[in-house]
């Protein structure tokens, strides 16, 4: 396990790995921290969690030694509470398309006087009670992390205004969803440009760049680019596992 935080990690410009989890499976997360990823993404989005769920495969990140981030497609008060208060790394908020959306999470994802979230030390983030309100916030501070994503061509437009909020620890490039919003290839030279204008922008605003790897032949030009922290989806890596299992088998349909 890395004595360092994600935030510390990206700050230093290391290069780390995650992975889109939607199958709601402790074992799973287990499996992609035995691989070497760096962080697992429990992508309630589009996955199927309940909160029962969740708690475990935050557990298992936790004994593992992966770090853990939850994507919300919602940004309200009681979903970035009840993920952080469950021990979730950090939250990456879907769909962010403009600066009062980036406030809004900032706040929720802080305690005051940086943010409003509320307090308790009764949840597993705090210890059961085990922890006082000063080392949990002071816990807090230190290790939560905030990931936006800009995945539209209305984000894209209001990129700028997105960065200038405080409390963000990322911007994350929705590669997939943008290139859908935009109406062009996600293979397309169009999108590089506009990622690669993007990335910059992250970069000087004084932001971790992430970005969805939908090519891992691109992952040297995406990082080239100023993006460090790449994602992949689990699913993608069962899937070719399989066809390669298949093809060394030698078996025809």
């Amino acid at each position: 396990m890395n004595g360092k935080t994600l935030r510390e990690r990206l700050e230093e410009k290391e290069v780390l790995l995650g992975s889109f989890l939607v199958l709601p499976s402790p074992q799973l997360v287990e499996m992609l921290a035995g691989a070497g990823f760096d962080t697992v993404l429990l992508d309630v989005e589009h996955g199927g969690f309940e909160r029962r769920d969740l708690e475990e495969c935050l557990r298992a990140a936790d004994y593992s030694g992966i770090s853990s981030i939850i994507r919300t497609p919602k940004i309200t008060l009681g979903d970035f509470q009840q993920y952080l208060d469950m021990g979730a790394g950090g939250i990456q908020a879907a769909m962010v398309h403009d600066a009062e959306s980036a406030r809004q999470a900032a706040s929720y994802a802080h305690y005051p006087p940086v943010g409003s979230r509320g307090m308790s030390c009764n949840t597993r983030a705090s210890g059961y009670s085990f922890m006082n309100i000063d080392q949990v916030k002071k816990r807090a501070e230190a290790n939560t992390f905030l990931s936006l994503q800009i995945e539209s061509a209305k984000g894209l437009d209001e990129a700028d205004s997105i960065l200038e909020t405080e409390g963000v620890d990322m911007i994350f490039v929705g590669a997939a969803d943008l290139s859908v919003s935009l109406g062009i290839s996600i293979g397309s030279d169009e999108l590089l440009r506009i990622i690669e204008k993007l990335a910059e922008k992250i970069r000087n605003a004084h932001k971790a760049a992430g970005i969805y790897a939908w090519d891992l032949s691109k992952v040297k030009q995406l990082t080239d680019m100023g993006y460090n922290f790449l994602t992949v989806t689990a699913m993608d890596g069962i899937r070719e596992g399989i066809i390669q299992q298949r093809r060394n088998l030698q078996i025809k349909q």
